[in-house]
């Protein structure tokens, strides 16, 4: 066994899924990863899709032994619903409540603006990321049937109601780099409004379902991986 020292250091590179294979391997790799803040905070990350905003602006919280101990305050206040502040915020447009998704303190939602559905995005005020309130729309030429995102990927995901599937990204709204295939074809139609059309994401696969129909994709390589049709 390589001195503790040595054997920190690796578990520094890893990013936060490879220390959780490492955590799983034996006590002795867990217990050291667990007793240091940069490898704590990194797998905390990225057992709940979070990056780390060290690229940004961040003089508040320099150190992983800080940034972890706010991260560790932001957890549970989501668990215990035990926040710091409550303030309301106005939507506008003709709000459709079940089409809504929060990732990584983004608010997003469908809504009907001069007849087109379109998306809605509020970033959430927040003491750990020092944002406040902002609030903008997706402008597309399409109505929008379902949509899903994921903010640590910068991904969003618009399902056209004639079945084109545009992979694009949050900060852009303009086709996903890391896409080969940023406009995914389904073999079928959402019909009418599109509301029944779920999206869901896991790593690297998109699957969307509508109606008894079922398409998985690898959303970087653009390959169909499941295609089940009711």
């Amino acid at each position: 066994m390589f001195p503790a020292e040595i054997v920190l250091k690796v578990l520094e590179y890893l990013d936060g899924r490879d220390l959780a294979r490492c955590r799983m391997a034996c006590r002795s790799l867990k217990e050291r990863a667990d007793r240091n803040s940069a490898t704590l905070y990194a797998f905390r990350l990225a057992m709940h899709d979070y990056k780390d905003a060290a690229q940004t602006p961040y003089d508040s919280f320099p150190t992983a032994a800080l940034r972890l101990q706010r991260l560790e305050q932001y957890f549970t206040g989501w668990e215990h619903l035990d926040h710091v502040q409550q303030e309301r915020i106005k939507l506008p447009g003709s709000y459709d409540s079940p089409s809504a998704q929060l990732s990584g303190g983004l608010y997003a939602y469908k809504y009907t603006r001069t007849g087109r559905k379109t998306i809605g995005f509020v970033e959430l005020p927040s003491r750990i990321r020092e944002t406040r309130v902002t609030t903008w729309s997706q402008e597309d030429a399409f109505d929008v049937a379902a949509f899903a995102m994921v903010r640590s990927e910068d991904l969003l995901v618009l399902l056209e109601v004639n079945g084109n599937l545009h992979l694009r990204t949050l900060s852009s709204n303009k086709s996903h780099p890391k896409a080969q295939c940023p406009i995914l074809l389904l073999d079928h139609t959402v019909y009418g409004s599109g509301t029944g059309a779920v999206i869901q994401m896991l790593g690297d696969s998109i699957a969307v379902y509508d109606d008894g129909d079922l398409m998985v994709w690898n959303w970087h390589s653009g390959d169909v991986l499941h295609p089940c049709f009711g």
